[in-house]
């Protein structure tokens, strides 16, 4: 392992909840705090959750297999199982929240560029979660099959996580450019 991989996960990390703490800064305080009443307030749980889940919590499952390279794979898989559906809850949360307030609003709902890549992408978190439950946690295939499948989750981790990261930056700059 690179010698610099410890002090870049810690930054990472660091980073991590800086991102998390002015969001929540920004959602609570300076956007009027979160509800769930069809208010904007109720709207400011997206931003707050999706950054949350698909993010911090994506972002470190994925982290999970280096970070723990030497415990015992069960272990981390079951840890990488629990930090992908707390991701799950998330999403669902944050979507339902985005979803009732444009009802309640009389919003449009997929009308942006946002909108429609950050559905890809959950839509793709999905199915990379229901596959790697599938071909990893439970025992339906042999090794051999889930060797030949690991690039292939590996690789769609990470272009999930891309993609939710360029997703919320693009929504980022929809809220505060647009709709102010």
């Amino acid at each position: 392992m690179p010698r610099f991989f410890y002090p870049l996960l810690a930054l990472s990390q660091l980073l991590a909840v800086i991102l998390l703490v002015l969001t929540g800064y920004w959602t609570g305080h300076l956007l009027g705090g979160f509800a769930w009443d069809g208010s904007e307030q109720q709207f400011n749980l997206h931003p707050l959750l999706m950054i949350l889940g698909l993010v911090f919590l994506h972002g470190d499952a994925i982290l999970m297999f280096r970070i723990f390279r030497k415990e015992n794979k069960t272990v981390v898989k079951v840890i990488h199982l629990v930090m992908h559906v707390a991701t799950l809850i998330c999403i669902v949360i944050a979507l339902k929240a985005t979803f009732s307030y444009h009802r309640h609003a009389g919003y449009a709902n997929l009308y942006s560029a946002h909108s429609w890549i950050g559905l890809l992408t959950v839509l793709l978190f999905f199915m990379q979660w229901v596959g790697g439950f599938v071909s990893y946690f439970l025992p339906w295939l042999n090794s051999d099959k889930r060797a030949e499948l690991l690039p292939f989750h590996r690789f769609f981790g990470i272009a999930i996580f891309t993609m939710a990261c360029t997703t919320s930056l693009i929504g980022l700059n929809e809220k505060l450019f647009v709709n102010y």
